[in-house]
């Protein structure tokens, strides 16, 4: 039963650690192929975040109690979804968003173990397209595939003075 039980904890501290370095804004959303008719979509969205932590073990001359204070910033995001119904069982859409990004940033001087003397950041931006063709096969039941173009790129610094951009 110990065995179990330690085992259950570092599964679950593992997923943790997993999510966290998660950098999805915006699962694609194809909703708007199911509207009738043309149709066209412009969104705007805008993120105010708040995330910290206590960091619960010393590490590299860093101390337990040590709070990370607020590492995530503010974000804004867009889309434009734009479909055209080509007969009663074909349609064709385009889809432009900023499906993942990031842009986080631990002060330096607090103690917490990625603040160190100089702090560390990091930003990613991203833009992707999305073109689909849909077919209906009846009242409720469609195919719909297309390919999507995406890029990315981001800068990181680490309190250690390594940078890093792609």
């Amino acid at each position: 039963m110990k065995h179990i039980t330690t085992a259950l904890g570092a599964l679950a501290l593992s997923t943790s650690l997993a999510q966290a370095g998660g950098v999805e804004r915006a699962a694609t959303n194809i909703g708007f192929m199911f509207e009738k008719g043309n149709y066209a979509e412009l969104s705007f969205g805008s993120v105010t975040p708040s995330v910290s932590g206590t960091q619960l073990l010393p590490a590299f001359g860093t101390f337990a109690g040590a709070k990370s204070g607020n590492m995530a910033k503010r974000y804004t995001t867009s889309s434009l979804a734009l479909k055209t119904q080509l007969n009663d069982k074909l349609s064709f859409g385009l889809l432009l968003d900023q499906p993942i990004g990031a842009d986080v940033s631990y002060a330096p001087s607090t103690g917490y173990l990625y603040g160190g003397i100089t702090g560390t950041e990091a930003k990613i931006t991203s833009s992707a397209v999305t073109a689909l063709l849909r077919y209906k096969l009846g009242d409720n039941v469609s195919v719909y595939a297309g390919p999507k173009f995406e890029s990315a790129k981001g800068t990181m610094r680490l309190f250690n003075g390594y940078t890093l951009t792609t």
